[in-house]
């Protein structure tokens, strides 16, 4: 058994991760993919993987026969991850739902519940049965948890790389559904097979229900690899044309960036990406707006940058202008591929004048030359993600300004209203146009359902931009323009005084507490979220508490982590695991935030770029896998020292070792594992802070990605470290394998969730990255200092003798 057990742990954390991001990705699709619905996802993730390990593991040590749980966990993965890809592609279906209309909080928590359960559970589960089953063999307890811990550190990793790097790439869903299956199915005729020790117990298991569907099963995924997948197309083809319902679905493809979607209605063509609509074909008036408006307030615009949303007509308009210069930079190659193919070639088919980049727009801008551009038109959706509020930061804007000419016109639009204005989207408007202003002294905002925000450098003439409908006009005939919307009927209707007073009147009276959107405290998305909650007639309980978080201060914070100590504090007087617990579920909620951190800070100074933040990650894992390799190392030398006994009674030789192995005493090493995760966000700040002040500038004999690598690396070790070290102080105090494994498995993914939750909706963009960072420090070292009081007083007869 010894095999297929390796194997099947293994799997454990390959199966997760690979699901994991299979159906963070078909759920974004389903909903609004904002940060509101991807924290609340990897929240209930994380919080049903939870109750896997730590309820169902508290029955575990009462098992006859873990192993055949584990056998019956396994084949049951391999139907609960394609159940639960269908459901997520029925669940518009279910609830009679059109493609593309907003779902509230409550739809999202239901889906998350219903949909991710099973596979959590069952992942949970297995945790703990794989811990029972190793303290069963001749290693001890503490070394068996920490071997599955890093085995299952090991298959996540694997996972997370394949998938990033290869599997995204190359295959659909359904085939990598099918290839996940295939795994587990193996794996739970491996395990069956390390069992059997006669053609009769073969003929037994045979007969069994399990035994005639995995062997069904097993013969459709042969027949689909020798015959180049064949079913999986099928079903990949039948879903997503269920999934969007009433259109006719053109193709769905993914890339690493997310999904595109084509669907047909009477011949118009409209592109989605993660289920939200890009544009349409035949809009013509969406085209005219984006661009228009933005040249006709620069004198003679030659030199163009667009950034996004190229397709749909928007480059043949910029074109018809005097323009001798366009870039156009656009994050996924899939999107234009997909346009070339299905698009009609007027609006793929561009001069010389036009130069296509695929890379990140703001890695773009940092390295294109001073006083480049005459006009610099943001096409991006709004900042509803920390990836898109960085477009829409002090800092980017400041970065813009260097990039274009005297005179030179900045560019974006933002989903509004014509008549009124909620405090939602008040936020939203003013917190950008203050934003704006912070960097452009002469700052225009036209009204509508979508409110344009032009922004001038000052040059050696006067102001050009202007709201006056009359000026555009003459700029329009001047330039032999003829428009079908932006036209002599169209913008004095649109540029109506009363709907431009209305509108300043919002912009000049700011909600209380409107703040600028910055790199490290991109408030923006934020604002975002608010307004998408505010969409519905009746918001939940779930929306009215994330507005009142608007009023979130340090101090609150403060606080809260003074209260939680002081409960570990009395609980602690009677259980003395509290603070070695506490520090588990700690270490989880920050490992997390600091990689949110360590991600967004990437991005703001170097852009987003898919492979590098896929390697990002995979570093962590590695830390996680290094650490926990370390402390296995060291379990062994614990469990010598206690039988050997205190140093005073042994002779010289003996003694010696034994005052030697004193640095490895397990609590105090536990100690100093927590003071490293104390001291962590203050390396983080050292770090983001100067390179955020020079720039991004290294010196050339470091590499960033070496930087950005490390840094997850040595919160990987120090958690893969801590939680071998803390299962083994458990277990001596008389928790059995089963139940301690769970339960700390347990509460390191409810901290993991309390951080996803609370960092990326709450902490990042209300109070910023470094006063994030600090909070985490003051937490960590109140968990530290409850460690701390135990003082001598041993934790079990064997515990910290030394």
């Amino acid at each position: 058994m010894k095999y297929p057990l390796h194997y099947a742990t293994h799997l454990i954390g390959f199966t997760s991760m690979v699901a994991q991001i299979l159906l963070m990705r078909e759920l974004m699709v389903v909903f609004y993919g904002n940060e509101l619905s991807i924290s609340i996802i990897l929240g209930m993730w994380l919080i049903w993987t939870a109750i896997g390990s730590s309820l169902l593991g508290r029955i575990v040590d009462r098992l006859r026969h873990p192993e055949r749980w584990l056998v019956g966990c396994q084949f049951l993965a391999a139907y609960a991850l394609p159940a639960s890809i269908v459901g997520a592609r029925e669940y518009r279906n279910i609830f009679d739902t059109l493609p593309g209309e907003l779902l509230g909080i409550n739809h999202i928590l239901l889906s998350a519940v219903v949909l991710l359960a099973p596979l959590c559970l069952l992942v949970g589960f297995q945790f703990s049965l794989a811990c029972r089953l190793f303290s069963l063999r001749d290693t001890s307890s503490a070394e068996g948890i920490s071997l599955v811990y890093l085995q299952e550190s090991v298959g996540a990793s694997i996972g997370g790389l394949l998938m990033s790097l290869l599997l995204i790439r190359w295959l659909s869903t359904w085939q990598i559904v099918w290839i996940v299956s295939l795994l587990n199915l193996l794996g739970a005729i491996f395990l069956c097979g390390s069992r059997v020790e006669s053609s009769q117990q073969w003929r037994s298991i045979l007969r069994s229900l399990p035994g005639v569907l995995i062997l069904g099963f097993v013969s459709l995924l042969v027949i689909g690899v020798s015959t180049g997948f064949f079913l999986p197309p099928i079903i990949e083809r039948v879903t997503g044309q269920r999934q969007w319902r009433g259109l006719e679905l053109v193709t769905s493809q993914n890339s690493v960036y997310g999904n595109i979607a084509i669907t047909r209605v009477e011949g118009q063509l409209s592109f989605f990406e993660n289920g939200l609509l890009m544009f349409s074909t035949g809009n013509l008036l969406a085209a005219e707006e984006a661009t228009h408006f933005a040249l006709l307030e620069h004198p003679e615009p030659r030199s163009v940058l667009l950034i996004g949303g190229g397709l749909g007509g928007t480059i043949r308009e910029i074109l018809r202008h005097p323009v001798q210069r366009l870039d156009y930079v656009e994050l996924d190659p899939l999107l234009i591929q997909l346009g070339e193919r299905y698009l009609p070639p007027k609006e793929t088919e561009w001069d010389s004048r036009v130069s296509l980049h695929y890379t990140d727009a703001r890695l773009w801008v940092q390295k294109a030359p001073p006083e480049s551009y005459d006009v610099v038109l943001i096409h991006l959706p709004e900042p509803f993600t920390a990836q898109l509020a960085r477009f829409y930061s002090v800092e980017f804007f400041g970065e813009v300004w260097t990039k274009l000419k005297a005179g030179g016109v900045v560019a974006f639009s933002i989903a509004s209203s014509e008549n009124y204005l909620g405090i939602e989207q008040r936020l939203l408007l003013c917190s950008l146009e203050q934003t704006l202003k912070k960097v452009f002294p002469a700052v225009e905002v036209l009204p509508g359902e979508r409110n344009h925000f032009i922004a001038q450098k000052p040059g050696d003439g006067a102001i050009s931009i202007t709201r006056d409908a009359r000026l555009l006009l003459e700029r329009l005939k001047e330039r032999k323009l003829k428009t079908q919307y932006v036209s002599e009927f169209y913008l004095p209707f649109r540029l109506n005084p009363m709907r431009l007073k209305y509108l300043d009147d919002v912009l000049q009276d700011p909600p209380p507490g409107t703040q600028l959107n910055y790199d490290l405290r991109p408030i923006a998305y934020f604002y975002d979220m608010l307004l998408w909650t505010a969409q519905f007639q009746q918001r939940s309980a779930g929306g009215r508490l994330i507005t009142s978080l608007i009023k979130l201060r340090p101090l609150h914070i403060v606080l809260g982590i003074v209260l939680i100590i002081g409960l570990g504090f009395l609980w602690q007087r009677r259980h003395p695991t509290t603070g070695i617990i506490l520090a588990i579920g700690t270490t989880g909620f920050s490992e997390i935030l600091f990689q949110i951190i360590v991600i967004l800070a990437f991005q703001v100074l170097y852009g987003y770029v898919y492979y590098k933040l896929s390697l990002i990650l995979a570093s962590f894992m590695v830390g996680l896998v290094l650490g926990s390799w370390s402390i296995r190392r060291l379990i062994p030398r614990f469990r010598s020292v206690q039988e050997k006994g205190a140093p005073e009674n042994r002779s010289g030789h003996a003694a010696l070792s034994a005052v030697h192995s004193i640095s490895y005493s397990p609590l105090h090493l536990y100690r100093w594992t927590q003071l490293a995760i104390c001291l962590y966000p203050l390396l983080l700040i050292g770090v983001i802070w100067s390179l955020h002040q020079s720039g991004g500038r290294l010196p050339s004999w470091i590499p960033v990605q070496s930087l950005f690598a490390f840094l997850p690396v040595v919160a990987g070790f120090i958690g893969g470290f801590q939680f071998p070290l803390a299962s083994y102080l458990c277990l001596e105090t008389g928790g059995k394998a089963g139940q301690v494994a769970g339960g700390l498995y347990g509460v390191d993914l409810l901290g993991s969730c309390a951080g996803a939750l609370l960092g990326a909706l709450v902490f990042v963009p209300i109070l910023g990255l470094f006063t994030t960072c600090w909070l985490v420090t003051l937490l960590n070292f109140g968990v530290l200092l409850l460690l701390l009081l135990r003082g001598k007083t041993p934790l079990s007869p064997h515990a910290d003798r030394h």
